[in-house]
């Protein structure tokens, strides 16, 4: 594969590269999630295909081709930062789409280089928000894999950073004077489709919770949980979850740190007024099939584990 660059004058003319199809997925993950760790874009190189066994070999294509592909301007590598106490050392290189990698994805992929983010910023050197980004990824790779596995259609995945331009917006509160405009931005909104049974879809929504937010807050507060899952109730009472979302059934799928923050989620869920449209997993699971294993609890129904499929 030649992957010289033309030069138009001064301007590196960066369409005119050979890039494989492997190359441009990871250009289009990497515009649609914006930041992605070396190891999941080596999952990501590979998804769809038995690539049991072999995981360190393709990390290591994955990095002489990042590598490469860095080299040439297609795309950023990003140090990151490691801070007093942390013992565990340094961390692995992230990536982020370059100038000439959102070239390629606007000529490519139509995208409108406006779109596009590929601009260092200084969220880069935020560690929470930097791990959401790729607990997201996380959550999409596993959902993927296992979609592969069942021959279940992933139709759609927007994660929070595309339905953040375009927020549903509901009222909340015990009655007109108190209530107040609450934006609902899940973290990633799917759909999943079974092949030839076009009345078998799943829409659904995506909260990774990563620990941060308040489970019970004491006071009115827009980040609790409680408050997220009153958000949700009731939009799933308003027109807007079919406006948005096109369903009409709500849905709601949460990815937590640990087993004893789930148990608390759940609680915290049920008081809320929260019910079997809330599952929980922990991140910890996601190594396993996310769509026929047991790894979910439901709101309510605690005492089993469930299956998607």
């Amino acid at each position: 594969m030649n992957h010289s660059k033309k030069n138009s004058g001064h301007k590196n003319n960066y369409t005119s590269l050979r890039l494989s199809k492997i190359d441009l997925r990871v250009l289009e993950w990497l515009c649609i999630f914006g930041y992605m760790s070396t190891n999941q874009i080596a999952q990501a190189r590979h998804l769809g295909t038995d690539s049991r066994g072999q995981h360190h070999t393709a990390r290591r294509a994955a990095q002489r081709r990042l590598l490469q592909l860095t080299k040439m301007g297609v795309l950023r590598r990003i140090e990151q930062p490691v801070y007093r106490g942390d013992r565990s050392g340094s961390k692995p290189y992230l990536y982020a789409l370059g100038a000439g990698g959102a070239e390629i994805v606007g000529a490519e992929l139509g995208v409108d280089r406006r779109d596009i983010a590929w601009q260092p910023s200084s969220a880069e050197r935020n560690f929470i928000f930097m791990d959401h980004i790729l607990s997201i990824v996380d959550y999409r790779l596993a959902l993927e894999q296992a979609c592969h596995s069942h021959g279940v259609i992933l139709e759609t995945f927007i994660p929070d950073r595309i339905l953040r331009r375009d927020p549903v917006k509901i009222m909340l509160g015990e009655d007109e004077s108190t209530s107040k405009s609450v934006a609902i931005i899940p973290d990633a909104f799917y759909v999943l489709r079974l092949p030839g049974q076009p009345e078998k879809v799943a829409r659904c929504l995506l909260e990774i919770d990563r620990g941060t937010t308040t489970i019970t807050p004491r006071f009115w507060d827009q980040r609790g949980h409680r408050q997220k899952v009153k958000a949700y109730l009731a939009l799933a009472e308003s027109k807007q979850l079919q406006e948005y979302f096109e369903t009409e059934s709500l849905w709601v799928k949460f990815v937590t740190t640990t087993q004893q923050r789930l148990q608390s989620l759940i609680e915290a869920t049920v008081l809320a007024g929260g019910d079997h449209r809330f599952w929980f997993t922990s991140m910890d699971q996601l190594g396993r099939n996310v769509l026929n294993e047991p790894i979910w609890q439901v709101a309510g129904r605690q005492a089993e584990w469930h299956t998607v499929l």
